[in-house]
């Protein structure tokens, strides 16, 4: 209820009473950049830490360099004519330059679409179709299969390269970013927008689009955070690839709420993975079965300290016994 000190005054009682609005959280309709200020409040609130460890390019980023990185990356998608509610595809291994798009997304009201380089040409063509991407950002190594794709589309987006190892069948988009990573100006958002469109596995016909509001993701955060004790000091290898749920909702994005430290790399490889839990001194790991039992049974297993971690999580399938003993064995809790 409003009372004589609210600035707001009648119009938030009339708001929040609304008969006619059945829904519970009516503010969650006022203009507010919700995924697009997250980079920003962590760069506010800890500049310095670091946001991202590329592990496979020895890489480091801090939270204030991935604002920066952002807000460049927000003004590349204006200048190619990317609006709010616009479609923004990725076809890409996990990297950095994910993050970058995520967050430029968010500030810019358009809608990030990961999509899978492990589709086949007639998939990846049917969901370019569904997708209609104004602007489409290809990983160099798959150039050739996004342009087998492209022909069978009925869609004809702006495509630009990320670039890395390989020919780049497009300009890389990169040459193009601006050198201003001062603060952008966001787009207002309401928590039902979406900032998120991604894909089912398609192991029953063509992968189904799934979209994902502003507000389920930071939902999701919140209730990630207060469910599992995530800490600003927690470091977690992310295992999941980008193009799906868990390579953002599971630990990234909570994490950047909390602001830990991601440690990212371009494919899994359990090898890798214990490598970087100790070097890293990982406290938090969430896997499928498959990863974790290839990480139980790698060379390295025994050799590998695995105390600082402080909880392993399985998701996406049951985990057998044997892989749940192998860890406890351990010593590490696994759930």
């Amino acid at each position: 209820m409003a009372t004589g000190n609210d600035p707001r005054g009648d119009d938030r009682t009339e708001e929040v009473g609304a008969e006619s609005d059945p829904r519970p959280h009516p503010h969650g309709d006022r203009g507010y950049d919700w995924v697009g200020s997250l980079s920003a409040r962590r760069a506010r609130l800890s500049p310095d830490r670091v946001a991202v460890t590329d592990t496979a390019a020895n890489a480091e980023y801090t939270y204030a360099e991935l604002d920066e990185r952002a807000n460049r990356t927000a003004r590349f998608l204006r200048d190619a004519g990317v609006e709010a509610g616009d479609r923004v595809a990725v076809v890409s291994r996990n990297r950095v330059e994910l993050v970058d798009l995520y967050f430029a997304t968010g500030k810019t009201g358009s809608v990030l679409a990961p999509l899978s380089h492990r589709l086949a040409e007639r998939d990846l063509a049917a969901v370019l179709g569904t997708v209609d991407p104004e602007l489409l950002l290809v990983e160099a190594p798959f150039g050739g299969d996004v342009i087998d794709a492209l022909e069978r589309a009925d869609v004809e987006p702006a495509v630009r390269s990320i670039p890395t190892d390989g020919d780049d069948a497009w300009r890389p988009y990169t040459r193009d970013l601006p050198g201003d990573g001062s603060p952008v100006e966001t787009a207002d958002v309401s928590l039902a927008d979406p900032h998120l469109l991604l894909h089912t596995g398609g192991s029953t016909g063509t992968p189904k689009e799934t979209v994902i509001s502003h507000g389920a993701i930071r939902w999701n955060a919140f209730n990630t955070i207060t469910a599992w004790g995530l800490r600003e000091d927690d470091v977690t290898p992310m295992v999941f690839p980008m193009f799906h749920t868990g390579g953002w909702n599971v630990l990234t994005v909570p994490f950047f709420q909390m602001g830990g430290r991601i440690l990212l790399s371009p494919e899994v490889d359990p090898g890798r993975v214990l490598r970087d839990v100790e070097r890293e001194s990982a406290t938090t790991l969430v896997a499928v079965p498959a990863v974790l039992r290839m990480m139980a049974r790698h060379d390295e297993w025994d050799a590998t300290d695995l105390s600082s971690l402080r909880f392993v999580k399985s998701g996406g399938g049951p985990c057998r016994e044997s892989v749940i003993a192998a860890w406890r064995d351990r010593g590490v809790e696994i759930s």
